[in-house]
């Protein structure tokens, strides 16, 4: 017993000789806590993809440390838009809409993004069957027909997988000065 008091006693003298942390240190501190919790809620939504979830938890913040996790929040789901996945884009503009609470200042930079993700999964769907039309000709005068072909895999072959891939970071480099502009106008929120 002597032993717990004397180590009880001398964690209360640590204690009480750690002097107080200066006030950007704890600004700092809440910060990065608030971009973690941020960052963390994101991800969560990008699996589970349930707004009543992501409305209950943004309700246990307040004031800074609210606008600091929907800040980080936000800068996270814009990340996470890429071409080829309008599910997931629906997901996170449904999650910014919430996060905002309706605020249309985004919104018009959301439709070009999505105008462009539905251009480039058109184009993208026109090149694939391009290229099984293309690998079907091949395997015809090659004498393989009939039940042998199943389908196409348009990623089987280099070439085509390199169109792909070409195709896809072109519009890459259009998508990302959306999402930077998206970014922007959501930091002024």
């Amino acid at each position: 017993m002597d032993e717990i008091k004397k180590a009880w006693e001398i964690a209360l003298e640590k204690a009480q000789n750690i002097k107080e942390l200066p006030k950007d240190q704890i600004d700092k501190y809440n910060l990065e806590k608030c971009l973690m919790i941020g960052n963390n809620l994101a991800d969560r939504y990008l699996e589970q993809a349930d707004p009543r979830q992501l409305e209950h938890e943004l309700k246990r913040y307040f004031g800074q440390e609210k606008e600091a996790v929907k800040q980080a929040m936000a800068k996270k789901l814009i990340q996470a838009i890429e071409t080829g996945n309008q599910k997931k884009l629906l997901a996170i503009k449904k999650a910014l809409s919430l996060i905002f609470e309706e605020k249309i200042a985004f919104n018009e930079t959301i439709e070009k993004i999505e105008i462009l993700l539905e251009e480039y999964d058109q184009i993208d769907q026109k090149k694939k069957e391009e290229l099984a039309v293309e690998g079907r000709k091949r395997l015809t005068a090659l004498k393989i027909s009939g039940g042998a072909i199943i389908e196409i895999n348009p990623a089987a072959k280099d070439e085509w997988r390199q169109d792909l891939a070409f195709l896809k970071q072109s519009f890459e480099e259009k998508l990302n000065p959306l999402k930077h502009e998206l970014e922007v106008q959501i930091s002024k929120e």
